[in-house]
């Protein structure tokens, strides 16, 4: 456990995004290593808790990620100027990471990304699913709702049934997002790269203005 140790910046103390990402993934593996141990009949409810509690998880990891890139993002272009806004651009986007049109329509805006072109249909479509999964679990105790029933496109008899969710779901989610997070991961090296050029040209121009005055 916690073969993952991130390192913090000696400045601020802040943990490089895709560090935080793998060490709660890893949180999320080992609650799915231990729910695959439990096969008695009397441990049914504790395999699909500990199951449901994974996915759960590791969307909140992913949500969390995705924020912080699209944050980190915006605020290089404005640090330059000795300004971070950071942490009202993270704030403001709370809600704007729940569900896969949002994450799609953002990933566009923050790093050109087009998530139906990286991912094929199924996985585009169950991508979808896992989320609205989690927010059931979440908000409805697991139960299949009317709003679950429209985006998920299950047959209408479905409604008021509990969730049902394998271990094998999760390990499918997650292999289905790493693609995306190795993606987003190197554009923010060229948005890191393109700020450190312009800071060095706006250092560069300050000095002139200042020799000149």
């Amino acid at each position: 456990m916690h073969k993952i140790r991130p390192h913090a910046c000696v400045f601020c103390g802040k943990v490089a995004p895709w560090a935080v990402f793998d060490y709660n993934l890893e949180k999320c593996n080992e609650l799915l290593k231990i729910a695959n141990k439990k096969n008695m009949k009397s441990e049914k409810v504790a395999r699909e808790t500990l199951i449901e509690q994974a996915l759960v998880s590791f969307i909140t990891n992913l949500e969390i990620y995705l924020r912080t890139t699209h944050a980190l993002s915006i605020d290089f272009d404005h640090v330059i100027y000795g300004k971070s806004i950071f942490d009202r651009v993270y704030s403001e986007t709370r809600n704007q990471f729940l569900n896969v049109g949002a994450i799609s329509k953002q990933l566009k805006n923050s790093f050109s990304i087009d998530l139906k072109e990286e991912l094929d249909n199924t996985t585009f479509k169950f991508l979808s699913k896992m989320y609205s999964t989690r927010h059931i679990i979440v908000h409805n105790g697991g139960i299949k709702d009317k709003e679950y029933i429209n985006q998920t496109g299950e047959d209408v008899t479905e409604l008021k049934k509990r969730v049902s969710i394998q271990i094998g779901d999760v390990r499918t989610l997650i292999s289905s997002t790493k693609k995306i997070i190795k993606k987003i991961d190197a554009e923010l090296n060229n948005v890191l790269v393109q700020y450190m050029k312009k800071a060095y040209e706006y250092k560069i121009e300050n000095r002139r203005v200042l020799t000149k005055g």
